[in-house]
């Protein structure tokens, strides 16, 4: 590789170092929100991830094990209200997470990995949902590699990425009190 190549490599790596530093902090500051509120968050997250539960069911209702990547959120136990039989989560802040929101992690185990690098072998999943992850990180294709990797053949993916952009940010803004205003 030559130089341009190694700056660019050093770049990305310092940009996705600097992303989960954002993550963890952005975390913090939640759990210290949420302290006292603990179990609205649960539910509050219980009933959106419910919302792709259902989803997923209904494109394959007969599949019984799931892996949440990176969700870097916190909330990957809720996933395992979806009637799924087995859920793992991974994140690689998932140790930070579990002291940050203890009464989030009691419903599927959650292993601090990178989606670079999912462990697990070949196939092991009917399902899997990436969530808000591949805008955070080094090596986007290497993620959707492991997620192909690990799902099984006719498995669904459950794939999404948010934008935070300021033009997104302002038509969010503009469109929530549109819809204050009772416009919508």
């Amino acid at each position: 590789m030559n130089d341009q190549g190694r700056h660019a490599e050093k770049a990305k790596s310092r940009r996705a170092g600097r992303a989960l530093e954002r993550q963890l902090d952005y975390q913090r500051a939640k759990a210290v929100r949420a302290r006292g509120h603990e179990r609205d968050y649960v539910d509050g997250d219980a009933a959106a991830l419910g919302a792709r539960a259902r989803e997923a069911r209904e494109g394959a209702p007969h599949r019984p094990s799931c892996a949440r990547a990176r969700s870097r959120s916190g909330r990957t136990g809720s996933f395992s209200s979806s009637g799924r039989t087995r859920c793992v989560g991974v994140d690689p802040l998932a140790c930070d997470y579990a002291a940050l929101f203890p009464a989030w992690q009691t419903r599927a185990l959650t292993i601090a990995a990178a989606g670079e690098r999912l462990p697990f072998a070949d196939a092991s999943f009917d399902v899997a949902l990436c969530d808000n992850v591949v805008d955070h990180d080094e090596d986007p294709a290497g993620i959707t590699r492991e997620l192909a990797r690990v799902l099984a053949r006719g498995g669904l993916l459950y794939f999404t990425v948010n934008f935070h952009h300021p033009i997104y940010s302002a038509a969010a803004s503009l469109h929530a009190a549109w819809n204050a205003v009772g416009c919508a």
